[in-house]
Order: C-alpha cells, then sequence, then structure tokens
C-alpha cells in the first residue's frame, strides 16, 4: 500500500470563488437557454387579436372565399442563377474535405443554371392579427386594406428559397432545348410560415458571412430533409451534452488543482493519454469534423497538457530574454509510486488500454 499523504484542506474563501464562478457560468448559460426558448415561443404562439379590445386585422378569404376581385398578390421569382457546375461544386466539397495539396485546380467559372422545381407557400390558417402587435417578419408580407370599416389582408405569399438545392439545378448550355419547370403548392399554419422565412432569412445571412454554395446546400439539407421535431430533439439533446461536458471539466480540473503530490497517481497513464487525446483531434482536424465536436476535444487536450505538466513537476519561469524551466524532484512516496507503477503488470499495460479505450 501506498503512505499515506496529508493534504491542506481547501480554505472556505477559495471554495467559495470557485462555487460562485461555477454559478456565474451556469446563470448565463441558463439565461441564453431562456432567452432561446423565449425566442422560439414568440415563433410557435401569436397571440391573436380579440374583436372589439384592439385594432384588428383579419383575413379578406376568410371572409369571402369565393368572391373575384381585382385585388391580388404577387412575387417575383428568379428562375435562372448563375453557379458552379455540379461536378465542381462535388470537386470543391472533396477538396475541402481531404485538403489535397496536389489535387487539381477546381475551375470557379459559373455557368447559368434553370430552377426546375418553384415551391409556393401560402398561409391557410384564418388568423386574426392585432395591429399594435404585429410581429416585424409578418408585417412585410401583410397587404392591407380598407373593407369597409374593417382591416383586412390579402393571404400571405411565399416563395420557397429552402427547397431549392444543387441537384434540382439544371445546366443551360447550347444544347438544351426544353426547361422543365414543376409548380407546387403547400398551404402552412402561421407558425410554420413565422419559422420558415425565418431559416429563409438565416440562409441569405450565411451568404454574407463568406459561405459557400455547398455549405448553404447541405444546411438546407438538414432542414428541408429531416423531421424539424427531431431537429429541436437534437438541439436539446446538444444542449445537455455541452452541460455535462462543462461540469466533467470542472470536476476534472478541480480534483487535479487539490492534488499537492502525485502519490498514487500513474504518470505513464496520464502521459498516453495526453498523447492519444492530441491524436484523436488531429485526426477530427483532418476529416473536418463539426465544431461541436472538436472544441471540446481542444479543450480536453488542453487540461491533458496541464496534467502532464503538473505530474511531471515541470515549472516555466519567464525573464526578460528567455524562459527557464524547472523539473521539481520527487519524494520517497511519489518514487515508490513509481516503482509499483513500473512492476505491477496491470498498470505496467495501462497505457494501451487507455489508448484503445480512447
Amino acid at each position: 500500500m501506498f503512505p499515506s499523504c496529508y493534504s491542506k484542506p481547501t480554505s472556505s474563501k477559495d471554495q467559495f470563488k470557485r462555487t460562485s464562478l461555477t454559478k456565474i457560468l451556469l446563470g448565463v448559460f441558463v439565461v441564453y437557454m431562456s432567452h432561446t426558448c423565449w425566442v422560439i415561443y414568440g415563433f410557435v404562439y401569436t397571440k391573436p387579436c380579440e374583436r372589439g379590445k384592439g385594432d384588428c386585422i383579419s383575413s379578406y378569404l376568410a371572409e369571402r372565399p369565393r368572391l373575384q376581385d381585382n385585388r391580388q398578390v404577387h412575387h417575383v421569382a428568379q428562375l435562372s442563377t448563375y453557379m458552379l457546375s455540379k461536378g465542381n461544386l462535388s470537386s470543391a466539397k472533396k477538396v475541402l474535405k481531404k485538403h489535397a495539396v496536389t489535387a487539381p485546380r477546381v475551375v470557379d467559372r459559373p455557368i447559368s443554371h434553370w430552377r426546375s422545381r418553384l415551391t409556393l407557400n401560402m398561409m391557410s390558417e384564418d388568423f386574426t392579427f392585432n395591429r399594435g402587435t404585429l410581429p416585424s417578419d409578418v408585417r412585410r408580407y401583410m397587404r392591407v386594406f380598407q373593407d369597409e370599416n374593417r382591416m383586412v389582408y390579402l393571404p400571405f405569399l411565399h416563395i420557397d428559397e429552402l427547397s431549392v438545392r444543387v441537384k434540382d439545378m439544371m445546366e443551360i448550355n447550347g444544347s438544351t432545348t426544353k426547361l422543365p419547370l414543376t409548380i407546387s403548392y403547400e398551404g402552412l399554419s402561421l407558425r410554420q410560415f413565422r419559422f420558415w422565412i425565418h431559416m429563409q432569412d438565416v440562409m441569405f445571412s450565411l451568404k454574407h458571412f463568406g459561405f459557400t454554395e455547398v455549405n448553404i446546400d447541405e444546411i438546407k439539407g438538414v432542414l428541408v430533409d429531416n423531421n424539424l421535431y427531431l431537429l429541436a430533439l437534437t438541439t436539446l439533446v446538444t444542449a445537455f451534452h455541452f452541460i455535462f461536458e462543462f461540469l466533467a471539466f470542472k470536476n476534472d480540473i478541480s480534483f487535479w488543482r487539490k492534488k499537492k503530490n502525485m502519490v498514487g497517481m500513474s504518470r505513464k497513464a496520464v502521459l498516453w493519454r495526453c498523447f492519444s487525446t492530441i491524436v484523436i483531434f488531429l485526426k477530427m482536424l483532418e476529416e473536418r469534423s463539426s465544431l461541436l465536436v472538436l472544441i471540446p476535444v481542444g479543450i480536453g487536450i488542453i487540461i491533458e497538457v496541464w496534467k502532464v505538466k503538473k505530474v511531471s513537476k515541470i515549472q516555466l519561469q519567464w525573464r526578460t530574454s528567455r524562459s527557464i524551466v524547472h523539473v521539481g524532484k520527487f519524494d520517497e512516496s511519489e518514487r515508490k509510486t513509481t516503482q509499483h507503477d513500473t512492476q505491477l503488470k496491470s498498470v505496467g499495460h495501462l497505457q494501451w488500454n487507455v489508448l484503445m479505450y480512447k
């Protein structure tokens, strides 16, 4: 057995500081999640206008669904665009993923493409808005006019840009004689209508931040090809995963900060764990994994390197012209730990177990 060691108990002042920092960080996260839930709730629920209690705007088609007159609502849709050919987009995607130095240069020469699908969305829900609390995202699609003593609005018409994928674009060249066009219509509720126009605004914003057509098309595939409820569940699970990851980092750092000596700690296991974490991070970096995965692993590398520094008792002292590295000496109990670490068979092969586990 290893000799017992006495560690000085942590003062209540230091413990209070660490506890306060943890509570502050958790509080900031809770406030951020609460704000996000409130914004989502604003899209899900829109307070209707009660007749006689406010300046209401009602639906025109709900009042006279069979009436034919000159009032109309229309939008202009662009059916052609300039972009890279599908082959060049696929090559660019592979080059971005593999970072191939000797890969052939992708010709960035855009050509004309035809949009073969056009999806029209219209809000089919009979909803009465309050003029004083009209949502800003709905206001730009609203066409209001006076009908006798009431304010009414024409149907909300929206051209769905999220359904336009790269695979649906058709190249236009000299041999093109026909340009097919499939027009589809879909009725949406008010919450769905607001959600999709918000997502479409996000896609336009990503272009200004430098996202390529390939990146935006992948995001569109996640939104359009998957169930929205499944995406919401995935977001919730990811948020809880970040909470548990943060708590794990916090407990790991707290444990190692309290260690005044390395009695009973295997230095080989710590070294190999640090090495395996770096290898895994470099592999994921090469595969261009998501930042949701890279950031926690990168933080884990910093913690593992700090553990190696603490286990090896390495201290850096910065002076005016150079830095000096000091390696501390191990006491008798720590040298016995190293001896047991080398002699015990189970501990002697621990580095391979750690590497295989990672």
